[in-house]
């Protein structure tokens, strides 16, 4: 059926394109393209990490981010991804929430009912509400069990050890406590985007997108299990508005003909019961005090 109704919207389009240049950039098209490439090629990046990327320092992978979230194809991402958090955020109850990265404020964790708020960053932001923490990525300044909810906006992407960041978030968690992932899927049209780009195609194209399937290993190893995942955003990613604009059919249509097709995912995963073995963490190399000191685990009652 999927195949069937793939197939008729592949002639239909091509009935109605008046020239082949039109034909070739039609979005269902450029699907069929990808769809058939993955078949026959069995390209090896939609189950595994792409190992390429630029060899810079982690901040200014970060930098970079921030500045292309300001772009116009940054900002139908930032809508999309805040939409999402908007509906699940509410659901997770707790004392302390703790946003790794994905830019230089908090306005992706007003939604969530949770009042003990930190930012951890490479370096400090102006006029952020909460408390921010200056410290690497690959050595967060958390202590075990003491946070509930962990949000890692596009962070895997831009380290050289996912894993480790993974760890360390696992560890600070509570039992059963959430784990938050936004990422770039390879399985998608980005995902051609970024293998055709190259690692010099500037941002996001300059980071390593990692799969579902190995976000999902990564975690089992860690005893974090996913509770549920959403694929979002199916244009085609290009930076002109009025192509942004003609293509804003493809969210609806995707959702419905392909829905592991999108650019962008949201994974919520909880740790389980069982404790994470623990993880020497080291101290930050800068702590910014805005209220105070690093999270420490509660009592709770």
């Amino acid at each position: 059926m999927f195949v069937h109704k793939i197939g008729s919207s592949y002639r239909i389009c091509a009935a109605q394109a008046t020239g082949f240049g039109q034909f070739l950039y039609n979005p269902l098209i450029v699907h069929m393209i990808f769809l058939s490439m993955a078949k026959s090629a069995r390209l090896s990046y939609l189950m595994a990490t792409d190992t390429e990327g630029k060899d810079l320092q982690q901040a200014d992978y970060f930098e970079q981010l921030h500045a292309w979230y300001q772009t116009d194809l940054g900002q139908y991402v930032y809508r999309a991804e805040a939409g999402e958090l908007e509906h699940c955020l509410p659901d997770f109850v707790g004392y302390h929430i703790v946003q790794v990265g994905g830019g230089t404020d908090l306005a992706w964790l007003a939604p969530s009912p949770i009042r003990q708020r930190t930012l951890i960053n490479h370096q400090q932001a102006n006029g952020v509400l909460g408390q921010q923490i200056a410290a690497s990525f690959m050595r967060l300044p958390l202590q075990p069990n003491s946070v509930d909810v962990v949000l890692l906006p596009h962070v895997l992407e831009f380290v050289e050890a996912p894993e480790v960041v993974l760890q360390q978030a696992a560890q600070a968690l509570i039992a059963s406590g959430r784990l938050l992932i936004l990422g770039f899927n390879p399985g998608s049209l980005w995902g051609v985007a970024r293998w055709f780009k190259g690692s010099g195609g500037g941002m996001p194209w300059n980071g390593c997108f990692h799969s579902l399937y190995r976000i999902r290993r990564w975690l089992a190893k860690l005893d974090c299990t996913i509770d549920s995942y959403k694929v979002f955003c199916y244009r085609v990613p290009r930076q002109s508005p009025s192509m942004q604009e003609h293509w804003s059919y493809m969210d609806s249509l995707g959702q419905t003909i392909w829905p592991t097709l999108g650019g962008i995912y949201l994974i919520v995963a909880r740790k389980s019961l069982t404790p994470v073995d623990p993880v020497p963490v080291r101290q930050t190399l800068q702590s910014i005090p805005a209220k105070g000191r690093i999270i420490e685990p509660t009592t709770r009652s």
